[in-house]
C-alpha cells in the first residue's frame, strides 16, 4: 500500500480479472502520452487479443486523437468506471483506423477516489446560481447593473467550480458577496446547468476571498465565496454528480 490511498497491483491473475471486467463493460479509458500529460484522449476498452502474447484493444478513438498518438508509443491509460481510479503505463504495438493495440500491463496503480474533488467550470459548460432573496438596488454602485426586463439576472452568480459537497461562486460585485457573508447561508437558491431545468439547492457559506486581477493596464477584483451543500434531495445529488462527470471529461479529445 502506497501513501495517499494509492496501491500497486502486481498479481497477474488479479490484473487479468480487472482487464476482463473493463472489456466486458466496455469502460471509458483516458489515454495520455507520457511526454504530454495535459492532453487527454477518449477511448473504449474493447477486448483482449491473444497471439503469442496478450494485447488490449482500445477502440473508438477520434481522428484527432489518433493523429496525436501517432507521435508517441509510450502512453498512460486511466480507466473510468471502476470503484477506484486504475492507471497503468504501456506501449502501443499496433495502430488501426480508430483503435490501437497496447501491451498487457505488468502492474496497475489503484487510487482511491476523492468524493469532494472540485471541477472547474469551462467556457463550454458554464453554470450559475440564482440567489433566492437578493436583488440589486439600482443606485448601489457595488451591485450589478440592472435593466428592467433582465432584473432577475442581477442575482445570478457564476459557478467557478463544483464538487459533490459544495461550490465556489464568483462575482465582480461586492454587494453580492456582502449579502452572502452577512446571511451565512442560502436556502432554495437555483443552480442552473446547461440544458437542464434549475435545481433548488441549500448551502452554508464557509469562506470568502478577494482576488486582485490585472487586465491590460488596469487592476480589478474578483470575489469568490465557498459554500457547502446541505439538505439536498437524492435526485438533485444525482444531477450534480452527472454535471461533475461532464466537467471532468470536457477537455478530452
Amino acid at each position: 500500500m502506497l501513501e495517499d490511498g494509492r496501491s500497486k497491483i502486481i498479481n497477474k491473475e488479479r490484473i487479468g480479472r480487472l482487464i476482463d471486467r473493463m472489456c466486458v463493460e466496455k469502460l471509458l479509458a483516458i489515454i495520455r502520452r507520457k511526454t504530454e500529460s495535459s492532453v487527454a484522449i477518449r477511448s473504449c476498452v474493447q477486448e483482449i487479443l491473444s497471439e503469442d502474447v496478450k494485447y488490449i484493444r482500445l477502440d473508438k478513438i477520434s481522428k484527432k486523437g489518433m493523429t496525436f498518438l501517432h507521435e508517441s508509443d509510450s502512453i498512460s491509460v486511466e480507466v473510468i468506471g471502476m470503484p477506484t481510479r486504475l492507471i497503468f503505463q504501456t506501449k502501443i504495438v499496433k495502430r488501426q483506423t480508430s483503435s490501437i493495440m497496447i501491451s498487457f500491463p505488468t502492474s496497475l496503480l489503484s487510487i482511491e477516489r476523492r468524493t469532494n474533488s472540485r471541477y472547474r467550470s469551462t467556457v463550454n459548460c458554464r453554470s450559475y446560481v440564482a440567489l433566492n432573496d437578493w436583488r440589486a438596488i439600482p443606485d448601489d454602485i457595488a451591485a450589478p447593473p440592472t435593466f428592467e426586463i433582465y432584473d432577475h439576472l442581477s442575482s445570478w452568480c457564476f459557478v467557478h467550480d463544483l464538487s459533490s459537497n459544495g461550490l465556489c461562486l464568483s462575482s465582480y460585485f461586492p454587494s453580492v458577496i456582502k449579502h452572502l457573508r452577512i446571511k451565512g447561508h442560502e436556502k432554495n437558491a437555483k443552480i442552473i446547468f446547461p440544458m437542464q431545468d434549475p435545481l433548488l439547492v441549500n448551502f452554508t457559506i464557509r469562506w470568502c476571498r478577494k482576488i486582485q486581477l490585472k487586465k491590460m493596464e488596469h487592476d480589478f477584483f474578483e470575489f469568490r465565496i465557498g459554500g457547502q451543500f446541505f439538505d439536498l434531495n437524492p435526485s438533485t445529488e444525482k444531477i450534480i454528480a452527472g454535471h461533475i462527470k461532464k466537467l471532468s471529461l470536457m477537455d478530452i479529445i
